[in-house]
């Protein structure tokens, strides 16, 4: 099996991670780049922002091939309305729906606004124990804020399953540090998307925050 290693340095520990290759893929790497330039381009063809928002989310589902995409804008009082979507009728739509600001405790909002993308690959999965070493055993819980491979509350699994979705995806739309919404993709099945691909989608929903006043 190969393994993408993920490092990064969080309150002076250095954390790596070891996440599984996806060997087949129908978007090579290479086809990215020039994928994220022709989205560019796309966007500054239009000042309309409901226009924007229709491409970013689909061109995340074609690059992902989730079954459905939604894009959610926070409002003052931090409910979400879901103001974009892109899906394949697989899952029903949700778009122009609105959802209480409980639903994401101010804890996960600062979690999203911090580490902005989120994969749940299967919504059965069983979460695995860090075992820290003796010298870590009397040092406080390790930080993951910014980790990739952290685990999700189960709550949030159940709440996932409820929603008859078994794979889900979540990008942050962070304008000035502040979360304006969420890109919230969704899959009827299992499905693990590689760090590139995540990473690109990422780049979508950030070239998205720069056309929000």
């Amino acid at each position: 099996t190969n393994y993408l290693v993920l490092v990064h340095r969080h309150a002076g520990k250095l954390i790596v991670e070891f996440e599984r290759s996806i060997e087949m893929w129908k978007t090579p790497l290479e086809q990215l780049y020039a994928r994220s330039t022709e989205f560019v381009t796309a966007l500054q063809a239009t000042d309309e922002t409901r226009v924007a928002q229709d491409l970013a989310v689909r061109e995340i589902r074609e690059l992902t091939g989730f079954d459905r995409v939604l894009l959610y804008q926070f409002d003052e009082d931090l409910h979400g309305t879901t103001v974009a979507e892109s899906g394949n009728d697989r899952l029903p739509s949700y778009l122009g729906l609105r959802f209480p600001a409980d639903d994401i405790p101010a804890q996960a909002r600062e979690l999203y606004r911090l580490n902005r993308v989120r994969l749940i690959a299967d919504a059965t999965y069983s979460p695995v124990p860090l075992i820290p070493s003796s010298e870590m055993s009397a040092e406080s819980p390790l930080d993951l804020t910014y980790s990739v491979l952290r685990s999700v509350s189960p709550v949030h699994l159940e709440y996932m399953r409820n929603m008859g979705t078994a794979a889900s995806m979540s990008i942050s739309v962070v304008n000035r540090g502040r979360l304006w919404g969420l890109i919230a993709c969704h899959h009827c099945e299992s499905r693990a998307v590689p760090f590139a691909v995540r990473t690109a989608c990422d780049f979508i929903a950030q070239i998205l925050s720069l056309q929000i006043e």
